[in-house]
């Protein structure tokens, strides 16, 4: 057992766990200020579009995604692309609200502050907030697919250097997931506090500047711009010191996991699995089934001619994975795996529990509650 070699690969776990809950903790808490700092209307659309395009490709893209790149560099693909979106809420702040000092916030029909003045930049801040929508949804979906590869990946290259068959992987696996879970909520919780924390920061400085005398036309406009603008630098950053987080082998490349076996004096290559092969087969074993480590490949008669001949064929796996396969992996489990139509009642319930309390909730409830039309408390409720 080397113990500086599993040193670093807990440390790197830990510092993938902690850049994810960083960059991963700036989306949500944008996500769940979207409706009460952008109003119903922009809100809506750039939550809609988020979760509309989060769902969409990750069923029809990011296992292509993750198979292509590998773990490490589409987790880092997701993580910048959900920048992105984080930088999506500055830019509607920086770009789309009214510039003119003398202009009230008047409120709409929703009864949210309006965040612009005519029409013009009702625009601007649609536009803005559905192009940042698409960017987090399809980054959001990369970010959590390649963050379950890079897991098992990690609990596996961690088992492997422990050399103790008295530890299996599972034990393994239970205590770093432990370990990440808490420190994402750790920091999830302290990311969406830190809205909150921020705007009474940056009022007590305004009114302190007011009870001075000093000349000062911020408004709570200002005020959000730099929430936006420190959430975006924390997503942003983690995003840059990614590159210094171990890359493992991807366990699925087929360059890496070929295997010759023979068949009656006749080599079959696998492509993407490793067989495990215990005997020599012969002609007597045609037909049977070969166990592989995710799938299992069936040899049949009329895959191997001329058995009887030193000559060399490749034998493709039957299920073999073309590039519109590997797109639709996730559908395909959808549909085949009979555990996926109870497990989805847990995620259908949670993303009705989670579009309720963003548009309802913190759009409404809070601000009519709490007489809270800065949104001040917004991010206090959702972190608890």
């Amino acid at each position: 057992m080397n113990e500086y070699r599993l040193n670093d690969i807990h440390q790197s776990f830990l510092q993938t766990a902690f850049l994810f809950a960083v960059n991963h903790g700036a989306t949500l808490s944008c996500l769940g200020l979207a409706n009460s700092r952008l109003g119903n209307t922009v809100g809506s659309y750039s939550s809609s579009t988020m979760y509309f395009f989060y769902t969409g490709f990750a069923l029809l893209g990011a296992p292509l995604a993750v198979k292509e790149f590998g773990s490490r560099k589409a987790l880092t693909l997701g993580m910048t692309m959900s920048s992105l979106y984080v930088a999506s809420f500055w830019a509607v702040v920086d770009f789309c609200y009214s510039k003119d000092d003398n202009t009230e916030n008047i409120n709409d029909d929703d009864g949210f502050a309006t965040l612009y003045s005519d029409e013009q930049n009702s625009n601007c801040s649609e536009v803005i907030a559905t192009m940042g929508g698409v960017l987090g949804g399809i980054g959001s979906a990369i970010l959590w697919t390649s963050q379950g590869a890079y897991f098992s990946q990690s609990c596996t290259q961690y088992a492997r250097e422990l050399h103790n068959d008295q530890i299996p992987v599972e034990k393994v696996t239970g205590r770093l997931g432990g370990e990440w879970a808490f420190v994402f909520l750790f920091i999830e919780v302290w990311m969406r506090l830190l809205s909150s924390l921020l705007v009474h920061l940056f009022e007590s400085g305004r009114r302190k500047n007011e009870a001075s005398d000093e000349s000062t036309n911020e408004s709570d406009n200002m005020e959000w711009k730099g929430v936006f603008v420190v959430y975006t630098l924390l997503a942003v950053g983690a995003v840059f010191f990614m590159n210094w987080v171990e890359v493992y082998t991807d366990n699925n490349d087929p360059a890496e996991n070929s295997l010759n076996i023979r068949y009656d004096g006749i080599s079959l290559a696998s492509d993407d699995y490793s067989i495990q092969a215990t005997q020599q087969l012969n002609e007597s074993h045609r037909g049977e089934e070969l166990h592989t480590t995710e799938s299992s490949l069936l040899v049949h008669e009329s895959a191997v001619p001329c058995s009887r001949c030193n000559k060399t064929c490749q034998l493709n796996r039957a299920s073999s994975k073309s590039f519109l396969r590997k797109a639709v992996a996730a559908i395909d489990l959808l549909i085949h795996d009979p555990k996926m139509k109870w497990l989805s009642f847990v995620n259908i319930t949670f993303g009705l529990c989670t579009s309720f309390t963003m548009s309802v909730v913190n759009g409404e409830v809070i601000r009519v509650a709490l007489n809270d039309e800065n949104s001040s408390y917004v991010g206090m409720f959702t972190a608890v």
